[in-house]
């Protein structure tokens, strides 16, 4: 099976998930990521996270944000700048204002900006993943590019269903692999 037919199918699968399933699911792996060695060894190091506006089904990182709030850590999403494969991450407050791209995804419409290479953790969506790190994304690129010359202070997690665990994914020699992933019923780092 090849990567665009794997988004197919785990597109449908998340898609039909029920209302209380990602209810669910978004409290749980805000209670795991919480409860996590990874979480009790960096959470004083880790001041500025990058999280996504979850749509389509993907899993909702809405409680674990407003956590992230309660701990006065810095919040940023991100930016699909015209032209460029390179995110820009926007500070998100409690009060900010969305626009949705190209895409149908909202940002914010902050004019506060922080390099990659600043964020201490990023929160990534996904359509698949297998356990030594690789990650199945919609395609476009954006979490690749941006990435690519990661800082070392910069932790990438992915953040998805158990379903969407596949044994071993296709990966390209420029995908760039996740320090962690957590979904609904574990967290593991490869």
């Amino acid at each position: 099976m090849n990567k665009n037919q794997l988004r197919e199918i785990l597109k449908t699968k998340r898609q039909a998930l029920s209302d209380q399933d990602l209810k669910n699911s978004a409290q749980a792996i805000m209670k795991i990521l919480l409860e996590s060695d990874y979480w009790q060894k960096k959470q004083n190091q880790i001041q500025t996270i990058a999280v996504y506006q979850a749509i389509q089904g993907e899993l909702s990182l809405e409680p674990l944000i407003k956590k992230f709030w309660e701990f006065n850590k810095k919040i940023y999403l991100p930016v699909i700048s015209p032209n460029s494969k390179i995110l820009k991450f926007a500070r998100y407050l409690p009060n900010t204002a969305f626009q949705k791209n190209s895409f149908g995804i909202p940002e914010p419409l902050s004019q506060e900006f922080l390099a990659p290479e600043n964020l201490n953790l990023v929160l990534t969506p996904l359509l698949a993943f297998d356990t030594q790190g690789h990650r199945l994304g919609m395609g476009g690129g954006y979490y690749d590019a941006t990435f690519a010359q990661k800082s070392s202070q910069t932790d990438l997690i992915g953040c998805a269903y158990e379903f969407q665990k596949i044994n071993q994914l296709p990966s390209e020699p420029w995908d760039i692999l996740l320090q962690a992933i957590i979904t609904e019923h574990f967290f593991i780092e490869p």
